[in-house]
Order: structure tokens, then sequence, then C-alpha cells
């Protein structure tokens, strides 16, 4: 009867060890993940910025002929339809 309490005790040893080097690995490995999760809204903030500030940029360079180019074409998030004729042209 000693023998399988022992037996448990190892097993309860073993799994409390796994446990805590996951835990270590997760810390290690993870870290960097959550910083780059905490950074991505700022990133994507001047992402964004910056995207207007060359946009503003452009028409002064080409004017309508780049108006008309950005309202057939979608900015940031691109869309599978067919574009009209004659648009952008």
């Amino acid at each position: 009867m000693e023998s399988l309490n022992l037996a448990g005790r190892k097993a309860l040893v073993i799994g409390v060890a796994n446990t805590d080097s996951l835990a270590w690995w997760a810390a290690k490995h993870f870290r960097s993940t959550l910083l780059t999760l905490a950074k991505f809204p700022v990133l994507v903030w001047m992402y964004v910025r910056l995207a207007r500030d060359e946009e503003r940029d452009t028409i002064a360079v080409f004017g309508d002929a780049y108006v008309r180019y950005a309202t057939a074409v979608p900015g940031f998030i691109p869309t599978f339809r067919t574009p009209a004729r004659g648009a952008g042209t």
C-alpha cells in the first residue's frame, strides 16, 4: 500500500515540475509577443497617419487624376470586384 502512495507522489512531483517549466517557457517566449500586441495599435495609427500624409502629397503632385483613381481603388482593404469601365483613368 505504501508503494502506491510513493508512486502517486512521484507523479505529482513530475506534474508540478512540468507545469513550472511550462510557465517559465511561456513567460520567456510570449514576452515579446505581448509587447508586440501592446505596440500594434500605435503602429496602425502611425501607418494610417503616414498614408494620409502621403496621399495629401500625391494629390498635390497629380491633382484630379489621382482623386479619380483614389475613388475607384480602395485605400486599405482590397475588394475583389471588377472596377467600372473608365474608372481611374
